[in-house]
């Protein structure tokens, strides 16, 4: 009894390794949702900052990727427009 119920040859084993392929890939999934929910949401799913963007400027200028003119054109600017 070579083939069971009479189907085609190979087509037990592709139908094995199809839903084995299938059962890694959802474990693989949720291990990773467990573990991002696990580190409280951060990554890319992390919300914004709440900072005040002159905070932020301020440390810009700081760093010194920007210069005292662009600092200074750049808070004039903010000033103006006020908090929204």
């Amino acid at each position: 009894m070579m083939w069971w119920y009479g189907g085609a040859p190979g087509w037990g084993w592709l139908t094995a390794a199809i839903g084995m392929a299938l059962s890694v890939a959802v474990l693989i999934v949720l291990v990773v949702v467990i573990i991002r929910l696990a580190a409280g949401g951060s990554g890319r799913w992390a919300a914004p900052s709440q900072r005040p963007p002159e905070d932020l400027l301020r440390e810009r200028f700081a760093r010194g990727e920007i210069d005292e003119d662009e600092y200074r054109q750049r808070l004039a600017v903010l000033e103006e427009h006020g908090p929204r």
